[in-house]
């Protein structure tokens, strides 16, 4: 399924910790966040990015393999990367993660 018609990431019962936090602060960092309806698992944060928050696991469509990287701290560094983290957001400045 297309990115845009994943519906909006939000926290179910019976979410793990780490997909409870994953949400939150993606949100926090005003990061389009999308989770598969069917996938208890899953977090789309990009057109091309999945992340798997129990495991820590970054899957990049196309690639191979996962990223050797894991981890929210991670993902973020990624997202700041690529753009997908708006530059301007007061969680950006505050967390000074700024291109």
């Amino acid at each position: 399924m297309k990115f845009e018609k994943l519906p909006q990431a939000a926290v179910r019962s019976g979410d793990c910790r780490k997909m409870v936090e994953a949400i939150h602060r993606l949100d926090e960092l005003q990061v389009d966040v999308r989770r598969p309806a069917q996938s208890p698992y899953q977090l789309k944060v990009a057109e091309e990015i999945s992340f798997f928050p129990r495991k820590g696991t970054i899957h990049i469509d196309g690639e191979t393999a996962k990223r050797e990287e894991t981890g929210l701290e991670a993902l973020i560094e990624l997202l700041n990367d690529t753009g997908d983290i708006p530059p301007n957001s007061a969680a950006a400045i505050a967390l000074d993660i700024r291109n």
